[in-house]
């Protein structure tokens, strides 16, 4: 997070996913990891994220969403390839985003690990391992 430089998170979908359930796991996933002045000023983007997401209704397997992070513009939130909000200019709201994969309390910390180009334990007890 604090390394200098445009920065990217791209999501794609590995199954259909509604977008309310999006959304919701979104803002669980921030509240959880973000400092609670990174909530408060992204608060209105994390709102207008969450419009955005639910104009889709579903993600489908395959589809993908990215926050571009541009120092000097801010981040832009792309939908299916196409910008839907954005460029939100404080910093504190790309933060945020990172943070539910990156954070102290990751969605997956596995992911993290991997993300961080960490060795990774493969769990033997998943099937093909």
């Amino acid at each position: 997070l604090a390394s200098p430089g445009a920065k990217r998170i791209h999501l794609v979908a590995l199954r259909t996913i509604e977008a309310n359930e999006l959304g919701q796991a979104f803002t669980d996933a921030i509240e959880k990891n973000a400092s609670r002045d990174e909530v408060i000023r992204s608060l209105q983007s994390i709102i207008e994220m969450g419009q955005v997401t639910a104009a889709y209704r579903s993600l489908n397997r395959g589809d993908s969403i990215v926050f571009d992070w541009v120092p000097g513009a801010g981040t832009t939130m792309f939908v299916k390839g196409k910008a839907e909000m954005g460029p939100v200019a404080d910093p504190a709201f790309f933060a945020a985003m990172t943070k539910i994969w990156l954070g102290a309390r990751p969605v997956d910390a596995q992911l993290k690990e991997a993300l961080l180009g960490r060795q990774v334990e493969r769990d033997s007890s998943v099937s093909g391992a």
